[in-house]
C-alpha cells in the first residue's frame, strides 16, 4: 500500500455522533477505536480491515474517536494535531466508514480497565461484533491490555479482535510523529509517503482584513484549529470544497504572518499566524462560512517583506502563474 485511493464517485454519507448513547448498538457493528490523527497509511490499512470485517459480518463499519487527544489528559502533554478533529471526519468519510463517534478523552475514560472498556464501550455500547486495532494499540489505564491482551478480552466477550500489522516505509512503521516532523520541516514529499495522500489542512472560511482584495487577490482565510502546518511559505494548492462534492480548485496559499503588513508599532510577541488562499479562477459564490481544505502540491517560495503593494503585488501575479503552471498538468490525485 502505497497511496490511499480516492472513492470514485460520489461519497457515501457517514452517520456522525457525538454521543455513544446516540449509537444504536443493538445493530451491530465492527469497530475500531484511536485517535486516527493525521489518517496516513497505517490508518487506512485498519480501515481498510475495518470495512472487510463489516462486509463479512454484513454490519455498520464503525469508528470511535477522540476530539481531544489522550496524552493532554494521561500526561498532560498533548501533542500538536497533524489533523484536527474535523479533518478527521471528513478524511474517514472520504474513506467509506459507515459512523463514527467522536467523544471527549476524560479523566473517567482514562481510569476505565481495559475489560470494561471492552464490553461497556466497544460491546454494549457500539454492539461490536468485531474490533480492529493496530499493532501498537493499548486498552485501560496504565496501557494494562496490549494487543495481544486486547485480543484475549474481546474474545471472552465474544468479540473477534483482528490486530493489524505496522504499514512500513523506508523500513520504519508509519507514524503520527513521523509524519509531524516532516511536515513542519517542509518535506512535502516525505509526508507523503508516510500519509498515501498529499499535506493538507482543513477549516472554515473567516473574516480577514480585506488586504488581498485590495491588491486584487482576494483570499479565504482558514480557521484551521491548530493543525500542524508547513513552514512559512508560499504554496501551490488545491481548494478542495467538501460543499461541492470534492470539487478540487487551483489555488495558491499562503502560510504565516504577511509580515509586508505588519505594523510598526505593534505589540511584540509573534504576530497571529494565518493561511489564506486565494483561487486562480472566480470563486463559486460567497466563500465566508464554508469548509475549505488546503492541499499542498509544492512550495513556491518562502514568506518575505516586500517594499510596497505594488511590489508584492507583482510577486502575487508570479506566483499564480507558477502554481497554475504547476496545476495545470491535470495532476489532481
Amino acid at each position: 500500500m502505497g497511496r490511499i485511493p480516492r472513492t470514485g464517485g460520489k461519497v457515501a454519507k457517514m452517520e456522525r455522533y457525538s454521543d455513544i448513547r446516540d449509537f444504536d448498538g443493538s445493530r451491530g457493528s465492527a469497530a475500531a477505536v484511536g485517535v486516527f490523527d493525521g489518517f496516513h497509511l497505517g490508518h487506512a490499512k485498519i480501515i481498510e480491515t475495518l470495512r472487510a470485517e463489516s462486509r463479512r459480518l454484513g454490519v455498520r463499519s464503525c469508528v470511535l474517536t477522540f476530539r481531544t487527544h489522550p496524552r493532554g489528559v494521561v500526561t498532560d502533554d498533548s501533542p500538536a494535531l497533524v489533523t484536527s478533529f474535523e479533518h478527521r471526519l471528513v478524511l474517514l468519510e472520504r474513506a467509506g466508514v459507515d459512523a463514527v463517534v467522536g467523544v471527549d478523552f476524560t479523566a473517567d475514560l482514562a481510569a476505565m480497565t481495559a475489560r470494561d472498556f471492552i464490553e461497556r464501550v466497544a460491546r454494549d455500547g457500539l454492539g461490536a461484533r468485531a474490533l480492529v486495532v493496530g499493532h501498537d494499540a493499548s486498552f485501560g489505564a496504565s496501557r494494562e491490555a496490549d494487543a495481544s491482551g486486547i485480543r484475549e478480552i474481546a474474545s471472552e466477550a465474544h468479540i473477534q479482535a483482528t490486530v493489524v500489522g505496522p504499514v512500513l516505509v523506508d523500513g520504519e512503521p508509519v507514524s503520527s510523529t513521523r509524519v509531524r516532523e516532516r511536515i513542519l520541516k517542509g518535506d512535502l514529499p516525505g509526508a507523503e509517503r508516510l500519509l498515501g495522500r498529499r499535506v493538507s489542512v482543513l477549516g472554515r472560511v473567516v473574516t480577514g482584513r480585506g488586504i488581498g482584495r485590495t491588491l486584487g487577490f482576494p483570499t479565504a482565510n482558514l480557521d484551521v484549529h491548530h493543525e500542524v502546518r508547513p513552514p512559512h511559505g508560499v504554496y501551490a494548492t488545491w481548494a478542495i470544497f467538501e460543499d461541492m462534492g470534492g470539487e478540487r480548485l487551483a489555488s495558491v496559499t499562503n502560510v504565516g504572518f504577511s509580515p509586508t503588513f505588519v505594523e510598526e508599532g505593534a505589540p511584540e510577541g509573534e504576530p497571529e499566524r494565518r493561511i489564506e488562499v486565494h483561487l486562480l479562477d472566480a470563486p463559486p459564490g460567497d466563500l465566508l462560512g464554508r469548509v475549505i481544505e488546503a492541499e499542498f502540491v509544492k512550495g513556491l517560495r518562502e514568506e518575505r517583506r516586500f517594499a510596497s503593494d505594488a511590489e508584492l503585488s507583482a510577486q502575487i501575479a508570479r506566483d499564480a502563474a507558477e502554481a497554475r503552471a504547476i496545476l495545470g498538468g491535470g495532476d489532481s490525485a
